[in-house]
């Protein structure tokens, strides 16, 4: 065994003799080496002197030999006892270098008849040389050991081979015999159609939180055991935790790939009996198949996980099979969500916007801000189509930031043309940024930047912004009313609103959802549309609130609302969004109409 022990610092520990010179200082510059390396080895001392000798002559040699230095050096690690560098009771070999390199650096210079600044140089080099060679030395000893152990332990090797493709649990192939498969079944040449079930056992982890980890691993022997007999002759490997797959060579199509996984799902239906305890399992599995010309295992991998996760976010216990359109639709939602930022920067959005026009006289009364995205790829973009990834994605909260500067900087331009009879601007807000710590700060400081007064400025937020966290949106909503911005409730009577909840909110204005108001486009209108629309409109102006009705697409339409009492209309009759530069016509047109 060598026993690693702490060197004493050689400019400390013991005092430097004086500095004698030719033989006599390497004499004592071997007896300090071997104090300092190995103070309890008596023997030391005989080895060290002959390798500072070989040194001395490979330092002084002309020219300079540095491959003589690095033998030392290599020698230095070969010339202690097989079990250690310096015998049973000396230093590990990393503590030798170092005692080393900085013995010879401090007190070397007579010994190896090194002085002034060519003297330097060469001992610095002569101790790069040496520290490589002794680095070598390991590296080679290092590698020896290895081949030594790789030849001696050839069978185990082997089994380690066997057990790499193995689930040490189950005793069931692992995933990544599973690929070896699949790759073998598309190698060049393979003419089959090939399928694959992506299994996963649902609430498993509440099974091994509740009750152990040694009651879950006996559930998963038991469901190992039932998926082989169901599986039959297929390929059944466990591929994680509470994962496994199947995989079907040779299949008929797609069909008889999801038999194959109904076949699954009734096997497990029966209750296990595991320790004591009646357990009740489902699964998930992703279901894919194809033929192996013209794709790759890879991609067939990827689908039966895609699968898997749409089967587990439909609440489990079930089969889903894999939508190469549905995945691509994911696929583009997804590049959406990661390009909105960019998209922010780069000054592809673009504001519309659309008319809200008072029933009474046709003026313009408000806009509401609409966002498009000028896609590079894909053209213009309507809000319908980026606005729920970029929520998800969390880019909602600069998107809106822009979106209300942009329109606050418009209606600010519209005022300085129109003056009074200026529309207010309307912009929506995500219920990500309701409750932003920092959002009315944010809509504060806009209107004080762009000089818009907050009376211009309308917010449309919905009944599921309000509710999320319905205290610290109200927080906001009050602090918003205070400073006299105008608080519109969007796409009112889908939601859950109540007449006491409703009165609680400091909001200027309800918007009735645009489907109560499509039943009213005929002349013979649905008598239940009608009255839920009069019912809305009445408790609004109760509470003294404005009513703004959606969807106005018809004459019928507006006259209809008209005599409801609603206040205002927006929709197609009115006009489309249009860019910022017709609002000026637009309202002049009105108020001259």
């Amino acid at each position: 065994m060598v026993v690693a022990r702490s060197l004493p610092d050689p400019t400390e520990a013991i005092s430097a003799p004086s500095a004698p010179s030719g033989d006599d200082a390497v004499d004592a510059l071997a007896r300090r080496w071997a104090q300092l390396i190995s103070p309890e080895d008596p023997s030391s001392r005989a080895r060290l002197d002959p390798l500072l000798r070989r040194l001395r002559a490979a330092v002084r040699a002309e020219p300079f030999w540095p491959t003589a230095v690095r033998r030392v050096g290599a020698a230095l690690l070969s010339s202690g006892l097989p079990d250690g560098p310096f015998g049973a009771v000396g230093p590990a070999a990393e503590d030798v270098l170092p005692t080393t390199l900085r013995l010879l650096r401090t007190e070397g210079r007579a010994a190896l008849g090194q002085s002034g600044p060519e003297g330097t140089r060469r001992l610095a080099a002569a101790l790069d040389e040496l520290a490589a060679g002794f680095a070598g030395a390991v590296r080679e000893r290092m590698l020896d050991g290895q081949q030594e152990a790789l030849r001696a332990n050839g069978e185990l090797r082997s089994q380690l081979a066997q057990a790499s493709l193995q689930d040490r649990l189950t005793r069931l192939p692992n995933r990544s015999l599973t690929e070896q498969r699949l790759r073998a079944e598309f190698a060049p040449g393979a003419a089959r159609r090939v399928g694959l079930c992506a299994l996963d056992v649902d609430g498993f982890k509440a099974i091994n939180e509740g009750l152990g980890h040694q009651v879950g691993n006996q559930l998963l022997l038991a469901v190992a055991g039932r998926l082989q007999l169901a599986a039959g002759p297929h390929l059944v490997s466990r591929t994680g935790g509470d994962e496994f797959a199947v995989l079907v060579v040779g299949s008929e199509g797609c069909d008889d790939v999801c038999r194959l996984a109904d076949r699954l799902l009734a096997a497990l239906a029966s209750p296990f009996l595991v320790a004591g305890h009646s357990l009740t399992v489902s699964a998930s599995i992703g279901v894919t198949e194809t033929a192996t010309s013209g794709a790759c295992p890879e991609e067939l991998m990827r689908a039966a996980d895609v699968a898997l996760s749409w089967a587990k976010g439909r609440g489990g216990g079930r089969r889903v099979v894999f939508d190469p359109e549905r995945d691509a639709g994911e696929a583009a939602r997804f590049a959406l969500r990661a390009g909105m930022r960019g998209g922010i920067e780069r000054g592809e959005l673009r504001l519309a916007f659309q008319p809200l026009v008072a029933l009474t006289d046709g003026t313009v009364k408000g806009v509401e801000a609409l966002v498009r995205w000028q896609h590079p790829e894909q053209g213009l973009l309507g809000p319908a189509q980026f606005i729920e990834p970029a929520e998800h994605s969390g880019a909602i909260v600069p998107l809106g930031r822009w979106v209300l500067a942009q329109a606050c900087r418009r209606a600010a331009q519209w005022r300085s043309e129109l003056g009074a009879q200026a529309p207010y601007v309307s912009v929506n807000v995500s219920p990500v940024q309701l409750t932003e710590r920092a959002w009315v700060h944010e809509v504060t400081a806009v209107l004080q930047e762009t000089g818009l007064p907050p009376e211009l400025l309308q917010l449309e937020i919905t009944e599921q912004a309000v509710l999320g966290d319905e205290a610290a949106a109200r927080q906001a909503l009050v602090a918003l009313r205070s400073a006299g911005v105008r608080l519109a409730l969007d796409d009112f009577g889908i939601g859950y609103s109540g007449l006491a909840w409703l009165r609680r909110l400091p909001v200027h204005a309800l918007k009735i959802d645009g489907s109560f108001i499509d039943g009213l486009r005929h002349p013979a209108a649905d008598p239940v549309d009608e009255a839920i629309v009069r019912a809305m409109v009445e408790m609004a102006h109760v509470l003294g609130l404005e009513v703004t009705a959606e969807w106005v697409e018809t004459v019928v339409q507006a006259d209809r609302l008209t005599q409801l009492g609603c206040d205002l209309g927006q929709g197609r009759w009115f006009g489309d969004a249009g860019p910022a530069g017709w609002v000026t016509e637009l309202c002049r047109r009105r108020m001259g109409s």
